[in-house]
């Protein structure tokens, strides 16, 4: 258990030049979405700040739409880095207790065509029905990704 822990530190040691990760998947030219998933780690911070950016163009409006959102602030992540390439991101953050949510990302990188794909995870209790309600959604599955300081 003791060399886990300190794997994970080290990776993040390793990975601390990058303070914005960014993941793209861009069909835009072809009537599709550009859709953006950011890992931003203000200043020294060991916690990340998880948005989703998308765009497209709105052909009956004759606009492109922007959307961006909050997936979640303070959020831990580990990065499983080889020969300095990201393998795989998970990152979460439980606000539970406080009538919030347990939100988890996974991204994972497709070592055959070397783009990632990525997917939320979200838990929360149903007051209503008194029940656990856990949603599943994948945000995409062609993501190439760029970082930067």
């Amino acid at each position: 258990m003791k060399f886990i822990i300190a794997a994970a530190f080290l990776t993040m040691a390793n990975f601390s030049f990058a303070e914005v990760l960014t993941l793209v998947q861009d069909a835009r030219p072809v009537d599709g979405d550009l859709t953006e998933l950011i890992l931003n780690r203000p200043g020294r911070s060991a916690d990340f700040e998880v948005t989703l950016h998308k765009a497209y163009f709105d052909r009956r409006a004759g606009k492109e739409v922007n959307t961006t959102e909050s997936i979640g602030t303070h959020m831990q992540c580990d990065l499983n880095l080889e020969s300095n390439t990201v393998n795989e991101i998970n990152c979460q953050v439980d606000q539970r207790p406080v009538d919030g949510a347990l939100v988890k990302i996974t991204i994972v990188r497709n070592k055959s065509n070397s783009l990632y794909s990525a997917k939320i995870q979200q838990q929360h209790f149903d007051r209503a029905n008194g029940k656990d309600v856990t949603e599943n959604n994948l945000l995409g599955s062609s993501f190439s990704l760029k970082k930067s300081k």
